[in-house]
């Protein structure tokens, strides 16, 4: 009996530093990831010029209808004269960031949830290849400090918030690679439904795109019949039971945020400039490999800043790439047949899906091109800058390095040259904190709504914090003249008869100064009527708003600044203005109200 407590023990001691030593592992490895990101884990609630600001704008929005109000986040006042949230493909109510932006405020909560996104990703990468593709160990370690360093994400930063969700790209092959294994569809299912939750239209890119094509080409087989390539499709029951599983939890967990977000984005198309919508193969080809915006200058006459081409992998990882295709073409013509790629058959789709994304990244230079077809299919028509889908592109590259066997200690040293140069390049060394500006310590929140038309002065925030979306937006102060990227109404707002740079420069919600406004939150507003006439109100017509119950603009689905909010004269003394679309939660207990009245 004593000898049986004495094995216990040692057992027991034994696993305890095992897994010691996996978590001393795991802490030591995530270290450099967030002295990368030091301009955000060290700068707290200094705000980030850019589109940085939208994103913050929506998050504080979020804050102040939840924490102020008590109200479910359905409508934005504060942007552009007024604009859906929740249903914002853009906006993610479930999320890290939305969490963390309630405890650490909307910007400080927003850097965290990118750390964080970062690291899931450094650690899906390292998993895809020592767990999938058997990589050795360091070699896992340099590829996954490469996707996480390189320029996509480094290029676009936390300014495309939701291009972070690109970083679980790795865990999506993942699980649909084991697929066999007994939770692997709860566990794809739940990721996947944390992007959709996020932001729905990169879930349907990376979805579709990566664990869509990969999936479909691992279901084909082909065999030689009379020296004719013959595909069979053969789908198993266990592949198709997986798929039915998935595709359950999805619809339970976000089958309500993709109806309410198709209804907004099918009725507010956004403008899409196809002009703009060409990539050159000389651009495509320095925006993988070469050092652009460092060691070399930025090309002239592009149509988008470089942040958007960039997909930067490192000299040193470009010149493995080219290490790996001379020895390819070298044994094909000159010497022995050998296998250089771990798991071929699960790396060939993947490269298939690499090259199809080159192509795309090329645009719309022609009606057969496959980025100008890609445009007719539903949810893909308002996409733009073409040079995005290079990321499937890197993303294929570095698993083809993942799985290359021969060469190991050359290719590896290159890929450290190709970590060391990204972090000296892209991390604290050349970049810590700069483009962030100080909020003031004494703002406070108005308990009076007002708004005012910036004329656009957003971008020059640095010599006007006052021009800030979220500054603005954290006083309670609305902007008539700002931009979402869903609605454009940034152009559409000229020639309208509201503030500012338009006919009327006052910026009161009342225009017609009939009325004064006896209550006002985001999604409640409560008018009482000082002389007659029609009510003119300084805020986008909705079909979601109800005026005293009654929705008096039900076929105005499209937001439109020109069009104005009019109530009209019927000898009402009050008005109640409540924001309750088609499905939303007011709507829903209005619904259930009506009928048991």
């Amino acid at each position: 009996m004593e000898f049986l407590k004495k094995y216990y023990s040692r057992v027991y001691d034994g696993l305890k530093r095992t897994k010691r030593i996996k978590w001393v592992f795991v802490v030591i490895l995530s270290i450099p990831v967030c002295i990368f990101l030091y301009q955000y884990l060290a700068t707290g609630n200094k705000l980030i010029t850019g589109d940085f600001d939208y994103y913050a704008q929506m998050y504080e929005a979020f804050r102040i209808s939840v924490l102020k109000y008590g109200q479910f986040p359905s409508w934005n006042p504060w942007m552009a004269g007024g604009l859906p949230l929740y249903a914002n493909p853009q906006f993610g109510l479930v999320s890290i960031q939305s969490i963390l932006s309630l405890i650490f405020g909307a910007i400080y909560g927003l850097k965290l949830a990118f750390i964080i996104h970062a690291l899931a990703g450094f650690w899906g990468m390292y998993v895809l290849g020592k767990k999938v593709l058997k990589t050795d160990t360091l070699r896992s370690i340099l590829i996954a400090y490469i996707w996480v360093f390189c320029g996509f994400f480094a290029g676009h930063g936390i300014s495309h918030f939701t291009f972070s969700l690109f970083y679980l790209l790795p865990w999506l092959i993942i699980f649909i690679y084991n697929r066999k294994d007994k939770w692997a569809w709860l566990w794809l299912a739940l990721i996947e439904s944390f992007i959709i939750l996020s932001s729905i239209h990169y879930a349907f890119l990376m979805t579709g795109v990566a664990v869509g094509i990969y999936f479909i080409l691992n279901l084909l087989s082909g065999e030689f019949r009379d020296k004719k390539l013959i595909l069979t499709l053969k789908i198993s029951k266990s592949d198709i039971l997986f798929a039915l599983k998935f595709l359950a939890v999805v619809i339970v967990l976000c089958g309500y945020r993709f109806m309410t977000t198709l209804m907004y984005v099918s009725a507010n198309e956004r403008v899409v400039n196809v002009e703009r919508m060409v990539t050159y193969p000389d651009t495509i080809f320095s925006a993988i490999f070469l050092p652009i915006g460092t060691f070399l200058k930025v090309p002239k006459n592009l149509d988008w800043g470089w942040i958007e081409y960039s997909m930067y992998i490192g000299m040193g990882a470009g010149i493995a790439l080219l290490v790996c295709i001379i020895f390819i073409i070298k044994r094909a013509f000159w010497g022995p047949k050998i296998k250089s790629i771990n798991k071929m058959k699960f790396v060939l789709p993947i490269i298939i899906i690499g090259v199809l994304c080159l192509v795309l990244a090329l645009g719309d230079f022609g009606k057969l091109s496959p980025y100008h077809l890609l445009h007719t299919l539903p949810g893909f028509t308002q996409t733009r800058v073409s040079s995005r889908w290079l990321i499937m592109t890197a993303f294929a590259i570095l698993v083809f390095l993942l799985a290359w066997r021969t060469n190991k200690k050359l290719i590896n040293i290159l890929l450290l040259l190709s970590v060391i140069e990204l972090f000296l390049t892209f991390g604290p060394p050349r970049v810590i904190g700069q483009n962030q500006i100080s909020i003031p310590d004494n703002t406070s929140f108005s308990e009076t709504f007002t708004q005012y038309d910036n004329g656009r002065k957003h971008l020059n925030m640095r010599e006007d914090i006052n021009n800030s979306y979220y500054y603005s937006t954290s006083k309670n102060i609305g902007q008539i003249y700002a931009d979402d990227s869903m609605i454009n109404t940034l152009n559409k707002v000229y020639g309208t008869s509201k503030c500012g740079i338009n006919k009327n420069k006052d910026c009161s919600l009342v225009l017609s100064k009939n009325a004064t406004i006896s209550h006002w939150s985001p999604n409640k507003i409560v008018l009482e009527r000082e002389s007659k006439g029609e009510i003119k109100l300084n805020m986008n017509v909705q079909d979601g708003w109800r005026v005293n119950n009654k929705y008096i603009y039900a076929d105005a689905k499209q937001l439109n600044p020109k069009t104005t909010f009019i109530i009209p004269d019927d000898n009402i003394q009050t008005y109640t203005l409540e924001y309750a679309p088609e499905f939303s939660p007011s709507w829903i207990i209005g619904e259930i109200m009506h009928k048991s009245n």
